[in-house]
């Protein structure tokens, strides 16, 4: 993530490769650090130094930096799983923006012999689909839920975590091919059991420029000390 920073932002042109190499390290060494604390710790320790910066240009890279940040690691961190009930009823984390690609979809029908025309015929899609492109599987979009459980949120101590189904699914939008996509998680639920926990996912796969989600899902798991 900060190397495809470091290369992409035009404000380090002018500087050496060797202290471009230099701000990368520093910069992932930081990024480290903020990942062992929660999103909220993380926010207000970046926002005690803005009026430390003297420099508008210096502020502006920075600034695009805490962006990437945030926005790329908008993840909850629990030290246990009894620590994961204090966020019941909150947002864990939001993803990054993802492209639903046709290639993916390809290899979903493949995998799941389910190769109907309206996911893969790109030509018959223009001609005959009312969306004029092919579409991503519902089933698709609802197993992204999976990465993007694991992208919102982490419990350090837990031996493991599995699906233990799911309560409800409805898929309001159609997610066309080269869209793209991100997950919005929260703590719907969390009891107590044996050796563990048994919690409750408000999972929402947003569309970039659309109102309409393509997959809202109240997903179901099971943690373990």
């Amino acid at each position: 993530m900060v190397q495809s920073y470091v290369k992409a932002n035009a404000a380090l042109d002018g500087f050496s490769s060797s202290f471009k190499k230099d701000f990368q390290n520093s910069c992932e060494e930081q990024l480290m650090y903020y990942n062992t604390l929660s999103l909220t710790e993380r926010k207000n320790l970046i926002l005690r130094f803005w009026n430390t910066w003297d420099n508008y240009s210096l502020s502006v890279i920075y600034l695009k930096f805490i962006y990437f940040i945030i926005r790329s690691n908008d993840k909850s961190i629990f030290k246990n799983i009894s620590d994961m009930e204090s966020a019941l009823g909150k947002e864990l984390g939001l993803t990054p923006w993802s492209i639903m690609d046709q290639k993916r979809i390809n290899s979903f029908a493949k995998t799941t012999q389910d190769e109907q025309w309206i996911h893969i015929d790109e030509k018959r899609c223009v001609k005959e689909s009312p969306y004029k492109h092919t579409i991503a599987h519902g089933f698709l979009m609802l197993s992204m839920c999976s990465k993007i459980m694991y992208d919102t949120y982490e419990i350090k101590q837990s031996s493991m975590a599995i699906n233990y189904g799911l309560d409800k699914v409805r898929f309001p939008n159609a997610t066309k091919a080269g869209s793209k996509f991100r997950g919005r998680v929260s703590l719907a639920d969390f009891k107590v059991i044996p050796n563990g926990a048994k919690y409750k996912l408000n999972v929402i796969i947003e569309l970039e420029g659309h109102e309409k989600p393509a997959c809202v899902a109240e997903f179901l798991a099971l943690a373990y000390n």
